[in-house]
C-alpha cells in the first residue's frame, strides 16, 4: 500500500534561489469505480475519494547540520523536507523547523532562510544552501535520505477514506478518515461497525458497497456509490 505525508497547507517560504517555484498540479481521485469486484486487506482502503496536491518530498531519520557563510549551525530536524523550487539542476527542499544556531540567541527559526540542494540526476549530490546568498555548504556526514510525496490541500481540497478494520462473527469494522480544506477543520477519524445479519449492503455517509466475501484479513466488495458529493467540501 502507498504511503503519503499529509499536509493541510504547507507554509509559502522566502527564498531567493534563482528557481522557478513548484506548481504541483491538482490531483482528483475516486477508487475504486462502481460496478467493479474489488480487494481491501486489513488497514487498507475501500473507498478512496479526494481532491489535493501531490507534492516531491525526502524523509531524513536523522538532524541534517552545517555551517552556512555566517558560521552559525543550520539544523533541519529528522523528519519530512518538501520540494518547492526546482531548476535544470537542482531541487531545493525546506522544513518548516529549521532553526539557526546563534552564539547569543541560541536556536532561532531559520525555515525560509535555508534549503536542501539535491541534484536531479544524483540524490547523493546533497548540500546545504543559504537564502538569499545561494551560497551552498558541504554535509558531513552526508544525511541518508528518502524519497517520498506529499499530500497538501488548498481551501477547496479534502480527502476521504473507508479503511477496513477486519471481521469479527458478523460484524465488519472499519474506520472513516477525511480532511477538508486548508488546516481550518481538524482531520476527522470515525470507527463504525456493519452487522452482516442486517444485510450484505453497506452504507455509511452516502456511500453503499456490496460485501461480497469477507474475512479478518480480507474484504471483496463492489461499489455500488461512492460517498456523497455534498460531503465532498469544506
Amino acid at each position: 500500500m502507498s504511503r503519503f505525508f499529509v499536509l493541510a497547507i504547507f507554509p509559502i517560504l522566502v527564498a531567493c534561489v534563482n528557481a522557478p517555484r513548484i506548481e504541483s498540479p491538482i490531483t482528483q481521485v475516486d477508487r475504486p469505480g462502481t460496478n467493479i469486484v474489488s480487494t481491501a486487506e486489513l488497514g487498507s482502503a475501500v473507498l478512496d475519494k479526494g481532491r489535493y496536491r501531490l507534492a516531491d518530498g525526502v524523509i531524513s531519520p536523522s538532524d541534517i547540520v552545517w555551517h552556512n557563510e555566517f558560521g552559525l549551525r543550520i539544523t533541519m530536524p529528522a523528519g519530512l523536507m518538501v520540494a518547492q523550487q526546482r531548476d535544470a539542476g537542482y531541487t531545493y527542499y525546506f522544513s518548516n523547523r529549521t532553526t539557526a544556531h546563534d552564539p547569543l540567541l541560541g536556536d532561532v527559526p531559520w525555515g525560509g532562510k535555508a534549503a536542501l540542494r539535491i541534484s536531479n540526476s544524483s540524490s547523493s549530490d546533497v548540500r546545504g544552501i543559504a537564502l538569499p546568498t545561494g551560497l551552498t555548504s558541504e554535509i558531513t556526514p552526508p544525511p541518508q535520505i528518502t524519497k517520498t510525496q506529499v499530500i497538501s490541500f488548498d481551501r477547496n481540497g479534502y480527502r476521504q477514506q473507508l479503511i477496513y478494520g477486519g471481521r469479527v462473527g458478523a460484524i465488519l469494522r472499519f474506520q472513516y478518515r477525511s480532511v477538508f480544506g486548508d488546516g481550518s477543520q481538524p482531520p476527522s477519524n470515525q470507527d463504525f461497525e456493519w452487522n452482516l445479519l442486517d444485510g450484505p449492503v453497506v452504507s455509511y455517509r452516502g456511500a453503499k458497497i456490496e460485501i461480497l466475501e469477507s474475512t479478518n484479513a480480507r474484504l471483496s466488495y463492489r461499489v455500488i456509490s461512492s460517498f456523497e458529493e455534498s460531503t465532498s467540501q469544506p
